[in-house]
């Protein structure tokens, strides 16, 4: 009872300091997306009219800089080459100096730029995004999974706790993070990444001023000796639709030496710029799975191939098990391709496309640990023979 009356407080002490925080800052309009405050430039030249040039040349790179972080993220924007002065000036709207000095031959200034956002979407090839992209946020509802056991709330989810810590202003899509008060907990319980009321859903998403919700669910790997997990694989699902929709994994390895916090930190970053793309479009990929086609000797590539259908209700514990059950179906010799047709949290239709016939199919699937139950017929996907597919060490049957 104690330890509730301290988380209790604990979450109440937070609410406080957001609605502080709040109160004191300034909102992040929608166009705040393409401004960029703070630039500061120090030069030096032959004379201060020079530095000064040599400046205003500095700064606008540097803001623009600042804006491909923003909306590239850290990762791909490391390897994205800015384009000259020259170009960038023509996407600037407009800009002020907030605070200059001057001798007679340094320049110190600061900046804050405003980028036209249909340049900028040119320029980053995001045509397809709305002028009104960013006007309102996205609430993630960061999940970890260790095991069986899923949670959201508690104070020893690192998932939870590394959003929290991220900076989650900017972008083209701006983030929020919930706080975990008692409001949100009872809106989406704390084991509920897949079976979340539409209730509560819509009541979390008013409050935050979000116009959609992103299910993420953090699975580590195996630790190391220092305690750091091999890998983090963050599920990513869509909410906008009548049900939970999975869309893709982003799989995170740590660096040289990191610690645990610094590799949530860093899958954090990484699927933030996932969600700064178009994520939704990116991920409709992520249903569907094409075996790599090997080119002919002479360099040309085959016909596609086209083969029989095998419906399977792939049946899962964990979302762990899910992920280790599709990686043993790619493996599977003769597999064309895979179309996840549902996924809930027990079980998901797969369509698998095979070159052969079935009894052979029976039998690449036997090599990969995958077993397969009596055939039933399911009138839901057009009468279609469905058989039931786990793994060997997970079958229920």
């Amino acid at each position: 009872m104690l330890l509730q009356k301290n988380r209790f407080w604990t979450r109440c002490a937070t609410l406080l300091g957001a609605v502080l925080f709040l109160a004191l800052s300034p909102v992040q309009a929608a166009e705040d997306v393409f401004t960029v405050s703070g630039v500061k430039v120090d030069v030096t030249a032959e004379n201060a009219v020079a530095a000064r040039e040599k400046a205003f040349s500095e700064a606008q790179i540097a803001a623009f800089k600042a804006l491909a972080f923003r909306i590239l993220g850290d990762e791909a924007a490391k390897t994205y080459v800015v384009p000259p002065v020259a170009e960038i000036s023509t996407m600037i709207q407009d800009f002020e100096i907030t605070d200059e000095r001057l001798s007679a031959v340094e320049y110190i200034g600061t900046y804050t730029f405003r980028f036209d956002g249909n340049s900028v979407r040119r320029q980053f090839n995001m045509e397809h995004m709305a002028n009104n992209a960013a006007t309102r946020p996205v609430l993630v509802l960061p999940f970890y999974q260790m095991g069986s056991r899923i949670s959201l709330w508690q104070d020893t989810n690192p998932n939870l706790s590394a959003w929290s810590r991220s900076n989650a202003q900017g972008g083209l899509v701006p983030i929020r993070v919930p706080l975990g008060d008692i409001r949100d907990i009872a809106d989406v319980g704390d084991d509920q990444a897949l079976t979340y009321r539409r209730d509560g859903l819509y009541q979390i998403l008013e409050r935050y001023g979000a116009s959609e919700a992103i299910i993420l669910i953090a699975v580590p790997g195996p630790a190391d000796a220092a305690d750091v997990p091999t890998d983090i694989s963050t599920m990513i699902y869509r909410t906008d639709r009548d049900r939970p929709e999975y869309v893709q994994t982003i799989k995170t390895n740590p660096d040289v030496n990191s610690t645990a916090v610094q590799l949530y930190d860093k899958a954090v970053r990484e699927v933030r710029a996932a969600l700064q793309r178009n994520w939704k479009s990116e991920g409709a990929g992520a249903y569907a799975y094409t075996a790599t086609t090997q080119p002919n000797a002479d360099g040309t590539m085959p016909e596609a191939a086209t083969g029989n259908i095998m419906t399977v209700r792939a049946q899962f514990s964990t979302m762990q098990q899910w992920i280790e059950t599709r990686q043993a179906i790619r493996r599977v010799p003769g597999l064309i391709g895979m179309k996840v047709r549902s996924v809930t949290p027990r079980e998901a239709v797969v369509e698998l496309e095979y070159t052969g016939d079935e009894l052979g199919m029976k039998s690449a699937l036997t090599q990969q640990e995958l077993v397969l139950s009596a055939p039933e017929v399911e009138y839901a996907y057009g009468s279609s023979v469905i058989y039931g597919l786990a793994l060997k060490k997970y079958a229920p049957f």
